[in-house]
């Protein structure tokens, strides 16, 4: 049998040049931001590492405070993987069924 029938997924290398995902990059980070300030109003969250980047400030939120971390890793990619939507993740969508 096949990877995608053994494991239940493909990964295609190279589908997509950086500079198309810079637009869904930018939004997840804005997303990621606006949820460490709602855990900081809470006062569960005291750094919310904006400038270390997408890259690195998800790992920064969770090594502070991994309640938070959790959370925030919860909200991005939801319950069962449904992620957080958004009209840039459904233009990306769209774009790929073309």
């Amino acid at each position: 049998m096949g990877f995608f029938h053994d494991e239940g997924y493909l990964i295609i290398p190279d589908i997509f040049k950086p500079e198309e995902l810079e637009p869904l990059r930018q939004d997840r980070h804005q997303e990621i931001n606006r949820k460490a300030q709602e855990f900081q109003k809470s006062d569960l969250l005291h750094d919310l590492h904006e400038a270390l980047g997408l890259d690195h400030q998800v790992s920064a939120i969770y090594r502070d405070a991994k309640e938070c971390g959790s959370a925030l890793v919860k909200h991005l990619i939801g319950d069962r993987g449904g992620s957080f939507l958004s009209p840039v993740l459904f233009s990306l969508i769209i774009y790929m069924r073309c």
